[in-house]
C-alpha cells in the first residue's frame, strides 16, 4: 500500500470470507468486514441448489446463454429480434460464481 501511496488512507477492507482474503487483511493489520452482498449471494445460491426443479431451470438457462455467447450469428439474430419487437437491446448474462468463474 505504501507503493501506491494509500497506506494512511485505507482503514478497512471489505472482501469475501475466503481464508486467503482474511489472512491478507490480517497481515495488513486493517479492520475487515465480509461483504454482505457476497454472503447473501452464497445463501441464495445454496437455497437454489437444494431445489431440484430450480437447479434444472438454471442448467437450461446456462446452456441457452452459452449458445448465444458462443455464436456471434445467434447473438446478432437476438439483437435483431429485440429491435424488431421494439425491445431494448439487452445482453444475456452468464451466471458467475463467487470466485469469479463464469458458468456457460
Amino acid at each position: 500500500m505504501e507503493e501506491w501511496g494509500i497506506a494512511n488512507k485505507v482503514t478497512c477492507m471489505v472482501t469475501d470470507g475466503a481464508p486467503n482474503m482474511v489472512a491478507c487483511v490480517r497481515e495488513l493489520k486493517l479492520r475487515h468486514h465480509i461483504c454482505i452482498a457476497h454472503t447473501l449471494n452464497l445463501i441464495v445460491k445454496k437455497a437454489l441448489d437444494q431445489q431440484p426443479v430450480l437447479s434444472g431451470i438454471r442448467a437450461k438457462a446456462r446452456k441457452l446463454v452459452g449458445f448465444f455467447k458462443s455464436s456471434t450469428t445467434a447473438e446478432e439474430k437476438l439483437t435483431q429480434v429485440q429491435h424488431h419487437l421494439g425491445m431494448a437491446n439487452m445482453k444475456l448474462m452468464e451466471e458467475v460464481e463467487p470466485d469469479g468463474t463464469a458458468h456457460i
